[in-house]
């Protein structure tokens, strides 16, 4: 993955909030997480540092899941988009989902209900 001048701020605030969650490291050995962590908080943030940084530190799924929420913060600025107000429940089955698929809440909905939204469409 390489990132752009344009990405680079969303890039390291992204890295920075996923290194903090343990989950983000499920499948990492610990003494890699460690050095991870450390040079993340050492390195700048220019895009060729970020770059280097994401392909020596990332694995494919991480770096999925850091393009999926570069595109989707690009998607926002741009203005597409609508926001919604959902349960605590509804945020935890759809988070859940998003984990397993790899993608974002939004893909989600789209992928996971568009057989039934089209349905609705064929009944009438």
């Amino acid at each position: 993955m390489k990132v752009s001048n344009e990405d680079a701020p969303a890039t390291a605030i992204y890295l920075l909030r996923a290194a903090s969650r343990p989950a983000f490291w499920r499948d990492v050995p610990f003494d890699k997480k460690l050095e991870a962590v450390d040079s993340l908080n050492s390195i700048g943030r220019s895009p060729s540092e970020l770059t280097e940084w994401i392909n020596k530190y990332l694995t494919a799924e991480q770096i999925n899941k850091l393009g999926t929420s570069i595109r989707q913060r690009r998607r926002r600025g741009y203005g597409v988009g609508k926001s919604i107000t959902i349960s605590d429940n509804a945020h935890r089955i759809l988070k859940r989902l998003s984990e397993v698929d790899g993608c974002s809440l939004s893909e989600v909905i789209e992928k996971r209900l568009a057989r039934a939204y089209k349905r609705t469409w064929d009944d009438k």
